[in-house]
């Protein structure tokens, strides 16, 4: 397909994409990892046993690792719509469902099915 790593056609001195995209994907599935167990390590004192953190500062880290995690998914669909569009344009696939917004529907909804389809397509 040649794309770069954001879905858009690629020039020739970029970066691979598949090694970009591993690692937001290893950094994504670390942070998801090690967030809550960090969490919990913080708000336990290993000494007493009490929580130190106060509730603010523990609502303050949640929205931290939620707005983290809705980057992450924002990511993906976007470079999935992208990728699902060229594919779409590519193999002159019309939309069925959807005018308009099938190309954002499908990942938003069901990602796997959409990335199979986009395998199917260009399977060589």
């Amino acid at each position: 397909l040649r794309l770069n790593w954001l879905g858009v056609r690629a020039n020739p001195g970029d970066r691979s994409p598949f090694k970009v995209l591993l690692g937001i994907s290893i950094i994504a599935i670390f942070w998801s990892i090690l967030f809550p167990s960090l969490l919990m390590w913080a708000f336990i004192d290993p000494i007493i046993g009490i929580g130190w953190l106060l509730p603010s500062d523990l609502s303050a880290i949640e929205l931290v690792y939620l707005a983290f995690i809705i980057v992450v998914a924002l990511f993906w669909i976007c470079v999935a719509s992208i990728t699902r569009r060229y594919i779409r344009a590519r193999s002159a696939i019309p939309e069925t469902s959807c005018q308009g917004c099938e190309d954002f529907c499908c990942p938003t909804w069901c990602g796997c099915c959409a990335v199979a389809q986009m395998a199917r397509h260009t399977a060589e």
